[in-house]
């Protein structure tokens, strides 16, 4: 169980073996049942009417820019903020403007 680097003795590594071949038969016999019940695929749902407009998806990703602006020149949150965690909000902060 734990590496501890003792060497297994013959009973052991035949056990071993026992288990991955056995394992290995019931994953073949799983999958040869799934196969057999995805032969016959349920229909797509129908896709989402409910899509938003593109003007509501500017609107939120301006708001997404400022709020990761307002994170970045908090003083409080600035001093908890680690570095990688403000490289990454100035990333996001880049990748929005070129998506606007």
């Amino acid at each position: 169980m734990f590496a501890t680097g003792a060497s297994k003795d013959a009973r052991e590594r035949r056990a071993g073996r026992k288990a991955r071949k056995k394992q290995k038969a019931s994953a073949s016999d799983q999958d040869e049942t799934s196969s057999s019940e995805s032969s016959n695929p349920a229909p797509d749902p129908p896709p989402e009417s409910n899509a938003e407009s593109p003007q509501n998806t500017k609107e939120n990703l301006q708001s997404l820019l400022t709020q990761a602006k307002d994170l970045l020149s908090s003083s409080s949150s600035t001093s908890s903020l680690s570095g990688k965690r403000k490289q990454d909000l100035r990333a996001f902060q880049r990748l929005l403007k070129k998506t606007l």
